[in-house]
């Protein structure tokens, strides 16, 4: 082997070494910021289901969102989304673009999308722009009702949406809800 091909070797050695780390650094990278931007999301709720033929059955439920980074969270929003067929009713402090601040209710949020989608429900929270580490953000007080005298069955699913999350993160629980 001559002088210049082991220099060679020497020197594609190096830059296979380079790469390597660089591809170690971006990995490492990567796994701050995961271990840093840690966003939880779940429904509390209560259920009533009456006995009573005429009475209808309905969910009061909390959606949470826990910010669990050490990092801000930015513009969060949220979607409810109910089953298709699902014999569901929702409603909840949440208003159609805002007027006046006099007559929001507090802790009320602003539903983006269509006012006639029965199924979708995409809200953010009125004057709520950041959720700081380790604090927690609700959509509280929303209720869910349908006729006890149908048979019924249906999901509620949640997610939750930031400058941080453009994609989206599912809530770790769902509602599933049947019976006749």
């Amino acid at each position: 082997m001559t002088k210049q091909q082991l220099l060679n070797m020497i020197n594609e050695w190096n830059h296979e070494t380079h790469i390597f780390l660089d591809h170690v650094k971006e990995v490492l990278t990567t796994l701050e910021n995961q271990q840093q931007q840690q966003i939880i999301s779940y429904f509390t709720y209560s259920l009533n289901l009456s006995s009573e033929s005429k009475e209808d059955h309905f969910i009061i439920g909390t959606y949470h969102i826990h910010n669990l980074s050490h990092t801000f969270m930015t513009n969060p929003y949220i979607c409810i989304k109910l089953s298709e067929d699902a014999p569901f009713h929702f409603s909840g402090k949440y208003v159609y673009k805002p007027r006046k601040l006099a007559t929001i209710p507090q802790g009320a949020w602003e539903k983006l999308n269509d006012h006639t989608n029965r199924m979708e429900y995409w809200l953010k929270p009125l004057n709520v722009q950041l959720i700081k580490p380790n604090e927690i953000l609700s959509f509280s007080d929303f209720r869910i009702k349908w006729k006890s005298t149908d048979s019924y069955s249906g999901s509620v699913t949640g997610f939750t949406y930031c400058e941080e999350y453009k994609e989206g993160i599912a809530a770790i629980n769902q509602l599933f809800i049947s019976g006749s």
